[in-house]
This record gives C-alpha cells, sequence and structure tokens, in this order.
C-alpha cells in the first residue's frame, strides 16, 4: 500500500487521497469482515470446547461409574467364584462317598452274581454229566437193540431158508 501522496498547491492531490483512502475503506473492510469471521469462529470454538469439556466431563463420569461397576462386578465375582468352590467342594465330597457306597454295593452284587452265575453253571454241569449219562446207556441200549435186531433178522433168514419163504430186507 501505498501512502505517499503528491503535493500540489493546495495540499495533496484529491485524486490519490480518495484512491488510498478507498483503499484503505477496502483493507478494513476486509479486516473486519476478517475480523468478524475470526470471533464467529472463536464464538464457534468457544462453543465446541465448552461442549467438548462437558462431554469430557461425561465421559469421566462414566469411567468413574464403570470402574466402580467393573470393582464391583469383580468383587462379586470372586465371592461367587468362592461359594462355587465351597460348594463344589461339597457336592465332590457327596459325589465321592455315594461313588465308594455305589462301588460297595456294586462289588456285593457282583459277588452274589458270581456266586449264582457259579451255581448255575456247576448245576448246568451237573445237567450235562446226567445227560451224558442217559447218552451213554441210550447208545449201549441202542447198540444192544441193534444186535437184537441183527440177530432177529439173522433167525429170520434162518427161518426164511428154512421155510423158502421170502423176508423184506431192512437195511
Amino acid at each position: 500500500m501505498n501512502l505517499e501522496f503528491k503535493r500540489i498547491i493546495r495540499g495533496y492531490e484529491p485524486e490519490s487521497v480518495e484512491r488510498v483512502w478507498q483503499e484503505m475503506e477496502k483493507h478494513l473492510s476486509e479486516a473486519n469482515s476478517a475480523n468478524k469471521e475470526l470471533h464467529l469462529q472463536l464464538s464457534n470454538l468457544r462453543s465446541q470446547n465448552k461442549e467438548l469439556s462437558e462431554r469430557i466431563h461425561a465421559y469421566e463420569k462414566i469411567e468413574s461409574d464403570l470402574r466402580d461397576a467393573l470393582i464391583s462386578t469383580q468383587r462379586i465375582a470372586n465371592q461367587v467364584k468362592e461359594d462355587a468352590e465351597q460348594d463344589s467342594a461339597v457336592l465332590i465330597s457327596k459325589a465321592l462317598a455315594e461313588a465308594d457306597q455305589l462301588v460297595t454295593t456294586s462289588r456285593h452284587e457282583a459277588a452274589l452274581r458270581e456266586a449264582e452265575f457259579a451255581e448255575f453253571f456247576r448245576s448246568r454241569e451237573l445237567v450235562k454229566d446226567q445227560l451224558d449219562l442217559e447218552i451213554s446207556e441210550l447208545t449201549v441200549h441202542k447198540l444192544a437193540l441193534e444186535q437184537h435186531v441183527k440177530t432177529a433178522y439173522e433167525g429170520l433168514l434162518d427161518i426164511q431158508e428154512a421155510l423158502a419163504i421170502q423176508v423184506p430186507s431192512t437195511e
């Protein structure tokens, strides 16, 4: 910006002064506009800063509440864990006692069943031995009968020869 004015007889040249004056008004107007814009931006930034501060405060409150909730939850979780461990120890003790009782009962029943099966197999063996004996006796009787049939057949053949009659063969 040029602020030098030409001197004329009665002062400075009015056109130069007017041009500078208009240029100064233009710069001043631009500066005022820029100043207003900066004031608006500053106002917006202050508003945003206030809003962000309120948000930060709200987030800090939420963080504090969450921290308190987490601590409370951890305490409750620890208590639940301790209670569960105690309950599980009691349940395990009961289960082991019941298991021991079941094992004892099962062993006793198994011994009874084993004795019953042994008795069953002994009686079955006796029945088998009796059947084997009866089969042997029947086999002896069969052989004796076969011998009698053979003897009778031979006797019939002798009689046939003597009588000259024909007797059908059994073979």
